[in-house]
């Protein structure tokens, strides 16, 4: 398989995974009954924003070994990642902070009166909120927090992790994920340590010469760690073992492209513009069929509304930082 390819189906991961949390936010959030069986099958679709930790996994370790890196390049990785994510992160920001506002002044309002609580809107911008019991300004926000205590948890361990042998690599892959086993607390990186660990393994199978038996033990310790790590919400692991496989075995797996192009503008925007319209258009319509017709039309809505974001925000700020950023095969 190429460079080309494999990018395809790192892609169509992202792609499947960002529209199944958008369909899942927008058919959850009071259009349906709770009963409903849609509601439900939402529920316990398996493509979530798990699959997106097996990923990052194994396309930043990935990058930081063809980068050579060493603790003394902590400081520009970082600085890539920021430039990659936080322009368009800060601009989403912005806009459900105008959002709020301009529901707010709507004669039908019903909501709380808006407040621009400086305090709230800065730890958000900078991904400390929680630990000041600040409340997310979007309920997508949690992810970036635990993803940049990925970023520097990594950042720190990569170096010793690439001069080590495979057999060694493995053990510190197990010992740092078992952390996860003491915390129930899903803003904690060792929470989710053992998807991370799992896109790690990927990368482990492609790029070093781990054997085929320490390669089967340590996917498996780290499978049973995921499996208690996440035993509230055991069928989501489903869609990150497809991932891994889908990775690992280099399938030929295929989604439209531009879903995955645009996952990260998908992720920022649709609930801030996803469910304003279901929630305005879900006053005047009550019947299910309408309001079937109504989620395929915010879900389009969201799609279309990403598209717009990545090529006008996130391209725009690709192109200039690109002499910062890793090579684009690598993108996260």
């Amino acid at each position: 398989m190429t460079p080309t390819q494999r990018l395809q189906n790192i892609d169509a991961l992202r792609g499947i995974a960002s529209l199944s949390i958008c369909v899942l936010h927008l058919g959850t959030d009071q259009l349906f009954p709770p009963e409903f069986v849609l509601v439900r099958l939402l529920y316990h679709n398996p493509f979530n924003v798990l699959v997106f930790r097996i990923i990052s996994g194994y396309v930043i370790i990935q990058s930081l070994a063809d980068q050579q890196y060493q603790w003394r390049n902590l400081g520009s990785f970082l600085k890539r990642r920021y430039v990659r994510l936080e322009p368009a992160f800060i601009l989403s920001v912005f806009l459900v902070v105008f959002l709020n506002y301009l529901s707010s002044t709507a004669s039908n309002y019903a909501g709380s009166a808006f407040q621009l609580n400086l305090p709230v809107i800065v730890t958000n911008l900078v991904h400390i909120n929680s630990l000041f019991d600040y409340p997310f300004l979007n309920a997508s926000y949690w992810t970036l927090f635990v993803e940049w205590q990925f970023y520097l948890l990594i950042g720190l361990a990569a170096p010793s992790f690439l001069r080590a042998s495979p057999t060694q690599q493995s053990i510190g892959l197990v010992l740092l994920s078992s952390l996860g086993i003491f915390t129930d607390n899903h803003l904690s990186v060792f929470h989710d340590g053992s998807l991370y660990a799992l896109g790690i393994l990927a990368w482990q199978w492609h790029r070093t010469p781990i054997t085929p038996s320490t390669f089967r033990w340590t996917f498996f310790a780290l499978v049973c760690i995921s499996a208690y790590t996440h035993r509230s919400d055991l069928v989501h692991l489903l869609g990150v073992l497809f991932a891994f496989f889908v990775v690992v075995f280099r399938l030929p797996f295929r989604f439209p492209r531009f879903l995955g192009q645009i996952s990260y503008a998908l992720f920022l925007t649709h609930l801030p513009i996803g469910t304003r319209f279901t929630h305005l258009t879900s006053r005047y319509y009550t019947s299910i069929e309408s309001r079937l017709l109504i989620l395929m039309l915010g879900v389009l809505l969201c799609i279309a509304f990403a598209y717009l974001f990545h090529y006008t925000v996130e391209k725009f700020f690709q192109r200039k930082f690109k002499h910062v950023l890793f090579r684009t095969l690598y993108l996260a």
